[in-house]
């Protein structure tokens, strides 16, 4: 499970209706609904969340992971999937030698 964070590197006034009068997005959580293999150092990822996340192009999300002893990482990716997509949100990556 993994939470994720909708953010924006748009000006406030290129924000989706549906986005309007909300300026601090809120956390929810996501499953990964499916895996691809891209390249051998690199993955897609689609992630579902409980809601709809409307985004436009160029945007990004914050994605939170919490391991089972409680330890926390945040990372931001942009969004490699097309805002008309439905099915959820795809984020490409890649693996570092000396990533976490």
């Amino acid at each position: 499970m993994a939470t994720l964070g909708a953010s924006s590197a748009s000006p406030v006034t290129d924000t989706p209706p549906s986005l309007a009068g909300d300026p601090k997005l809120r956390w929810q959580e996501a499953t990964i609904a499916a895996i691809a293999t891209d390249t051998p150092r690199v993955k897609s990822f689609l992630f579902a969340p409980a809601e709809p996340i409307p985004f436009r192009a160029g945007q990004h999300v914050d994605v939170r992971l919490t391991a089972p002893d409680g330890y926390q990482v945040e990372r931001s990716y942009s969004i490699a999937s097309a805002p008309e997509r439905t099915d959820g949100i795809e984020l490409a990556i890649e693996r570092l030698d000396d990533g976490e």
